[in-house]
């Protein structure tokens, strides 16, 4: 089979396309045949070499956290008549960039009726992150929550949610493509934070939910009242934002060790939005696999509205 492997730490053309062998389903297992493989931002930042304390990851691995596709195999425990079946599954932190993957069935989720398989697929890390940023963040009517990184695959969560909560929700993005579809996803104020002083004249807001980090991370919690709450999930810009002069908010984090505990209860959560249509994810490329580095490309220059699949 064909995987998509980091030959080294370095620019989207370190990702190379490599023979290995089909995985083997151990017991408890299913071998899925992958039609389509999830991007997230931080698998272009992992590729880099960037996040090693968080991440330690080493030449060469195949990327990838999630799938979606048939099950071909199965291993023992598992019936065989999960065969045949349309699903997506986390492959976990690495491993996704592959054209079969051996799971344990406990990361494996049944595909909704009638739902894109892309649009499946983003309730195995957005939807998941999305819903653990929000848990211990109070909304409702009277709440202003901004959302930094409103245009790209997580904020696709956070704005319809946050609405439909109650809350007032400014959405942040960088330019005017972006920022138009974040007006089109719903965001009761819009701001561009590509022009000086975005946040000039903004009024205080309650929640922050901040993926982009550095100087527009800060920006954005210099913003929120005393008492606020900072959702600090992300750091697209390549540092953390934080909110290092307050002690007057609260900072949520990511607790990794808490979201893979209730991964499984999230992960089914996301499901149901995306089947009931609370939240409809934009995909913004769908890319041939052998052109990983191409998506890798595009995602670093900013250039993707929403969420980033490879097609097998």
């Amino acid at each position: 089979m064909r995987v998509i492997e980091v030959s080294e730490f370095g620019g989207p053309d370190v990702l190379t396309v490599r023979e290995r062998p089909d995985p083997e389903p151990a017991a408890g297992q299913v071998r899925i045949d992958v039609e389509l493989v999830e991007i997230i931002h931080l698998d272009t930042q992992l590729r880099s070499g960037w996040g090693q304390a968080y991440f330690p990851m080493r030449p060469p691995w195949v990327p990838g956290t999630g799938v979606a596709g048939t099950i071909a195999a199965v291993g023992d425990g598992v019936p065989t008549d999960r065969v045949g079946e349309p699903v997506i599954a986390r492959t976990g932190n690495a491993g996704g960039y592959a054209e079969r993957v051996a799971v344990p069935l406990h990361d494996v989720y049944a595909m909704p009726n009638g739902l894109d398989p892309a649009v499946a697929t983003a309730a195995l890390h957005d939807g998941v992150l999305a819903l653990s940023q929000l848990a211990p963040v109070p909304l409702g009517r009277n709440t202003r929550v901004l959302v930094t990184g409103a245009a790209g695959a997580v904020g696709y969560w956070f704005v319809p949610l946050a609405k439909r909560a109650g809350a007032t929700v400014l959405g942040a993005a960088g330019g005017p493509h972006k920022t138009a579809a974040v007006g089109e996803l719903g965001a009761d104020q819009v701001l561009d934070y590509a022009a000086d002083g975005w946040t000039r004249d903004i009024a205080p807001v309650d929640v922050v939910l901040d993926g982009v980090g550095g100087d527009i991370g800060r920006a954005a919690a210099a913003l929120l009242r005393p008492g606020g709450h900072l959702g600090a999930y992300g750091a697209a810009s390549g540092s953390f934002g934080g909110a290092p002069d307050r002690d007057d908010v609260v900072v949520h984090g990511i607790d990794r060790d808490v979201v893979e505990a209730d991964r499984r209860e999230l992960t089914e959560a996301a499901l149901h939005l995306l089947g009931t249509g609370v939240v409809r994810p934009r995909i913004g490329q769908r890319v041939p696999f052998a052109e990983a580095a191409r998506a890798h490309e595009a995602i670093e220059r900013r250039a993707i509205v929403g969420k980033s699949v490879l097609v097998v």
